[in-house]
């Protein structure tokens, strides 16, 4: 590990949606996301609802995203 620690927008537990917005807005870009859900519940495919459990620096400008699937009432 290099030691560069950089610093992006507090997204945690907002939407995707929202996320994504805010990232775009600081011209942050998503290279991937991997998904997760409750038990007993998949998380094959993902939309905007879902939330940001963990946000991963790729570099200064790019980022990986966990996602929670929301649960279903």
């Amino acid at each position: 590990m290099n030691g560069n620690k950089f610093t992006y927008p507090d997204i945690i537990g907002y939407t995707l949606a929202d996320a994504t917005n805010i990232l775009k807005e600081y011209g942050i870009e998503i290279t991937e996301i991997k998904t997760t859900a409750p038990p007993r519940q998949v998380a094959d495919a993902f939309d905007g609802n879902f939330r940001v459990l963990k946000i991963i620096a790729v570099d200064s400008s790019r980022v990986s995203l966990l996602l929670c699937k929301p649960m279903d009432n």
